[in-house]
């Protein structure tokens, strides 16, 4: 099998752990607090969590030159340089939070069905050189922790203006 193609079980027992304890998380919110934005922040606490997952499905299924398993209106919403600022309305709390786990359980299946093949290198914003699916999933999960950190960040926020 193509190394570049191998993810280690203890590295997809992670990404699935993490994604159901990041659904989790979203879950303890009412959605007008998983919404919205506090002062000094760009984005909320869905945001976040709609970001992970939509940027997984970029990084592992876009650059392998599979379809995306979402609509292009979620990259639209959910992706880099998006903000809950220009919606017109808030999505149901589902719409963010069931992808989590259903997008991983895909991949988890795609990845086991040999669906992955050819990979179009890419270089991140934060710098860091992306050659292979094994790369991305590996930079995925430290970029998955980044915005879980940012929304651990905005529910302290939205603790400290008593909402």
């Amino acid at each position: 099998m193509n190394p570049e193609l191998t993810i280690p079980e203890e590295t997809l027992r992670t990404f699935r752990t993490m994604r159901a304890r990041i659904r989790d998380f979203g879950a303890s919110f009412a959605p007008e607090e998983l919404f919205r934005i506090p002062p000094g922040f760009s984005n909320s606490i869905g945001w976040n969590l709609a970001h992970i997952w939509v940027t997984h499905q970029l990084l592992c299924y876009r650059l392998s030159g599979l379809p995306l398993l979402i609509e292009e209106e979620a990259v639209r919403m959910y992706g880099k340089g998006s903000s809950p600022a220009d919606w017109a309305a808030s999505p149901a709390p589902a719409s963010v939070l069931t992808p989590l786990t259903e997008l991983a359980d895909r991949f988890e299946e795609d990845l086991a069905a040999g669906r992955f093949g050819s990979f179009t290198p890419y270089t991140t914003s934060a710098g860091i050189e992306l050659r292979s699916l094994a790369e991305a999933v590996e930079f995925n999960a430290l970029h998955e922790g980044l915005h879980l950190g940012y929304a651990m960040a905005i529910r302290r926020a939205l603790a400290g203006t008593g909402a």
